[in-house]
């Protein structure tokens, strides 16, 4: 194959590319919106396209760390999906207890992930009914009641019925561990909880 010819394949491959995105309306990192059920009647004024704010750029090496960068900080329980994308998932979260920040009812939580016909979480898709404890990022989409897990997944702590309290993150097991020990062996939830108040201004 000559030169010649290589360019001219380059060049048509590069055109039909951008004719292509060019009629969807879409840019090429930009994600459709993947319709799915839907509970919200607020869910048509969603824009149609938004990134996914979680990213796991935000570790924190601490609990003590992680309190502090968390813009909310509360218990909460996935209840429905608010909408599937391609590459993620906003979850309908009933909010229990506001530990931290801003204070709702429910919020609209961004997540990496998806959920599969029988409503099952994949990726690091918060499980529906399970009770967390959540440090959240503030999505930046200009809504009030949007968040992001820290971290993508290392600021859900997922609650047992017995008050103990599981992190798929080691450094935040290990924390955990640490400070229940120094909480006079406390229910893990509730030193955490303790400690999240000692953080309040």
């Amino acid at each position: 194959m000559t030169k010649k010819t290589v360019v001219i394949a380059l060049s048509v491959l590069v055109i039909g590319c951008f004719v292509l995105f060019a009629n969807n309306g879409l840019k090429p990192w930009q994600n459709p919106v993947l319709p799915v059920h839907n509970d919200s009647a607020t869910a048509s004024s969603a824009p149609s396209f938004q990134a996914i704010d979680a990213t796991y750029g935000d570790y924190s090496d601490s609990l003590e760390e992680m309190r502090k960068n968390a813009d909310v900080i509360l218990i909460g329980k996935p209840v429905s999906v608010f909408e599937q994308r391609e590459y993620g998932v906003i979850s309908n979260v009933e909010v229990e207890e506001t530990l931290k920040g801003q204070s709702f009812e429910k919020i609209r939580l961004y997540q990496i992930g998806r959920v599969d016909e029988e409503m099952k979480s994949v990726g690091d898709v918060l499980e529906f009914g399970q009770t967390y404890v959540l440090f959240l990022g503030k999505q930046e989409d200009g809504e009030p009641d949007t968040y992001y897990v820290k971290a993508g997944w290392q600021g859900a702590f997922l609650q047992h019925s017995d008050g103990t309290l599981s992190n798929k993150d080691s450094t935040m097991s290990k924390e955990l561990t640490a400070l229940q020990r120094a909480k006079s062996g406390k229910k893990a939830v509730d030193a955490l909880i303790d400690f999240v108040s000692e953080g309040r201004p």
